[in-house]
């Protein structure tokens, strides 16, 4: 999961618990935490040591399009950009890259809502 963080009031932390929750493998990247939710982080998406099924993003499109060359090198089955990370540019981008993406929230599409996880 790019942009992944270890504040548990952000969504995309939520997105780890809930892909935890549904059993699914999870990979966090963030540049600085060494760990989000017990799980291992990585610093860039290069680092992730597999080829992801999904690669979730969680990135504002400021801080996303300069990856993208690296998100396309890694490679993934399928991207998908969570709320903020859909911008026009970024689907373009996309697009643009023929990168299969979903506009879609990772929270839900493993089942549950953001509201399972306020703590």
């Amino acid at each position: 999961m790019l942009g992944a963080s270890p504040s548990r009031h952000r969504f995309s932390n939520k997105a780890v618990r809930a892909l935890n929750k549904s059993a699914a493998a999870v990979y966090p990247v963030h540049p600085t935490a060494s760990e989000i939710e017990g799980f291992p982080c990585y610093q860039s998406v290069s680092d992730i040591p597999v080829r992801p099924d999904i690669l979730s993003i969680y990135l504002s499109p400021e801080k996303l399009m300069p990856l993208m060359d690296a998100i396309e090198e890694k490679g993934a089955g399928s991207y998908w950009l969570n709320p903020g990370a859909d911008s026009p540019e970024i689907v373009r981008e996309f697009m643009k890259r023929n990168l299969p993406f979903r506009q879609t929230c990772t929270i839900i599409e493993a089942g549950f809502s953001p509201a399972d996880f306020s703590d």
